[in-house]
């Protein structure tokens, strides 16, 4: 063991690891891989310019801030240009993200009959009311009033 190590390592031989567990338990295994898969699945998720990109719009329409691309840029500390590389190699770009986010928290917010359509605009980022209908409209194919009422 090392302490105040840059990180955590259990290492093992290899002899060690061909050796049969006793009272192995298989399906237990099986849960525990499947477990593992997702966590790694996850992490690869986590790396990506994308995600991060949507983490940083999230907090910025949380906080009321304006969703620019500039900002966001800021914020993950990388020019502008580059973001826009970075998420062209991840065949998006920044646009499709914030629309994409902006669609999915509409929908979340409207289904919560304690949001005013104004409320929702505004906390999307929208400068208008009728900017937010037409872009609802693109995204569903229905209006934030219709699809209120079919909820």
């Amino acid at each position: 063991m090392k302490f105040r190590s840059r990180e955590n390592a259990l290492l093992l031989k290899k002899s060690a690891m061909d050796k049969p567990v006793f009272l192995a338990n298989p399906e237990l295994l099986s849960k525990l891989e499947n477990m593992a898969l997702r966590h790694v699945e996850r992490l690869s998720i986590e790396n990506t310019v994308c995600y991060k990109v949507t983490l940083v719009l999230s907090r910025m329409l949380l906080n009321g801030d304006k969703p620019s691309i500039g900002a966001v840029a800021e914020a993950l500390a990388m020019s502008t240009r580059l973001l826009q590389q970075k998420l062209k190699s991840e065949q998006t770009g920044y646009r499709e993200l914030l629309d994409q986010l902006r669609k999915e928290t509409a929908i979340r917010l409207l289904e919560d009959r304690e949001n005013t359509i104004s409320d929702i605009t505004f906390i999307l980022g929208f400068s208008e009311q009728s900017s937010f209908t037409h872009a609802f409209l693109k995204w569903t194919g229905t209006t934030p009033g219709q699809y209120r009422k079919k909820q």
